[in-house]
């Protein structure tokens, strides 16, 4: 049992290695982001006609937005449409070092399609942040390495702590380390609630 627990913990081990290099290289970025500087990102702005008569149910209706990407040859995350004023509709598609804003006249006749590029610094903390299912077969993928990475940390988790106690004679020191990180994890998030 205890060799079978070893060698669990060993491919969770290397399954994680670069998945959790990859996260931390990318949250780095992020919390240390004066560190890093920002590039001028690359736009470039097209218009689409559309024919609203093929179109799918309404503009806030899923339906209609996948519709509308496929028209416009858009990919991304979407993010919920937003109604101006005017009658318009805006939406965001989002995917690492990519944000394409659809700006969709209140006619439904044509969209204005602005497409950003911000650099490799916004390529990275939007990796960081890709998260989903339901965004094409790549952003499936990830979500699917994503779960299995999420899964291996805690079956790495478990088996160390078993390993742990099978393994060592003093469990003090442990159980001490153990009881630090929950209560840390608790203040954090309470302290996290109380200051909102």
């Amino acid at each position: 049992m205890q060799a079978r627990l070893r060698q669990i913990h060993l491919g969770c081990a290397f399954m994680l290695t670069v998945f959790v290099t990859m996260y931390f290289v990318t949250g780095y970025v992020i919390t240390r982001s004066a560190w890093f500087p920002d590039s001028e990102p690359q736009v470039a702005v097209r218009t689409a006609v559309l024919d609203p008569a093929s179109k799918p149910g309404g503009p806030g209706e899923a339906s209609y937005v996948a519709w509308l990407q496929d028209q416009c040859d858009i990919r991304g995350q979407r993010r919920p449409g937003r109604r101006n004023g005017d009658g318009s509709w805006r939406f965001d598609f989002v995917r690492p070092g990519h944000l394409t804003r659809v700006r969709l006249a209140a006619d439904f006749h044509s969209a204005e399609i602005r497409e950003e590029r911000p650099g490799w610094k916004q390529t990275l903390v939007g990796f960081h942040r890709l998260h989903g299912y339901g965004h094409g077969r790549l952003y499936d993928a990830w979500a699917v390495v994503f779960d299995l990475s999420s899964g291996a940390m805690i079956v790495f988790a478990i088996t160390g702590l078993l390993l742990w106690h099978r393994l060592v004679k003093d469990h003090r020191p442990g159980w001490i380390l153990l009881a630090a990180g929950g209560l840390l994890t608790v203040g954090f998030a309470l302290g996290f609630h109380l200051s909102r």
